[in-house]
């Protein structure tokens, strides 16, 4: 179980493309275009959410198959997120 909860880089600007999300990081001067998965996991990275809550949310908002693990693909996208310097713990 993880509990970590992450939180966006404060100097990540956002833009709304309505199932997508953009993110611009400024100092690397980097766009990064997240699909509505991706979306909805940036949204609970709000520092109040630990991974297995958001694996639950994702699993209750999309239509996910039992065969489809999820929170591999959660751990996946965080690791990618925080890696790029998107995310913070």
């Amino acid at each position: 179980m993880s509990t970590t909860a992450w939180l966006h880089h404060p100097a990540i600007l956002e833009q709304d493309l309505g199932e997508e999300l953009l993110l611009y990081q400024a100092t690397g001067k980097q766009v990064h275009v997240l699909n509505a998965t991706g979306r909805a996991v940036w949204r609970l990275c709000d520092g109040q959410h630990g991974v297995d809550q958001i694996v639950e949310q994702i699993r209750a908002s999309f239509a996910c198959g039992e065969e489809r693990d999820v929170a591999q693909d959660v751990a996946q996208l965080i690791a990618a997120l925080s890696e790029r310097r998107l995310l913070t713990e």
